[in-house]
């Protein structure tokens, strides 16, 4: 079984790349599929790249690192981010509860926005 790792990143003009993630003279660059310009056409700032999580489909949205959701009531808010010391993708919700992204019920949720938008993440 072959299993494809997407990352995501904004580039220094605030648009956003999707693909592989290289990183190379401590700089990070997303290769989308069909990118054929030089490499510094695909630089993104380092601190907005984030991972794919889980794929849309009819039972929840698209999910990637950095995320930030809420519950249809509003109520409960979160970032999705990765638990090293689990080695698990959780939500972190605003009021210190963490929960594996396993046990959360996609239905109930939405995400709202991310992280890294509207800040300066160099």
């Amino acid at each position: 079984m072959t299993r494809e790792i997407q990352f995501r990143g904004l580039t220094p003009s605030g648009k956003w790349l999707f693909g592989d993630r290289v990183r190379r003279d401590g700089k990070v660059y997303i290769f989308p599929p069909d990118g054929l310009d030089s490499i510094d056409a695909y630089e993104v700032r380092k601190g907005t790249v984030g991972q794919l999580v889980r794929m849309g489909d009819e039972h929840g949205p698209e999910i990637w690192e950095g995320d930030r959701i809420a519950g249809n009531d509003r109520e409960n808010t979160g970032t999705i981010s990765y638990a090293n010391d689990c080695m698990i993708w959780v939500a972190v919700f605003d009021n210190g509860d963490t929960l594996a992204l396993q046990d959360l019920n996609l239905g109930w949720f939405v995400v709202t926005g991310n992280i890294h938008e509207g800040q300066d993440n160099g």
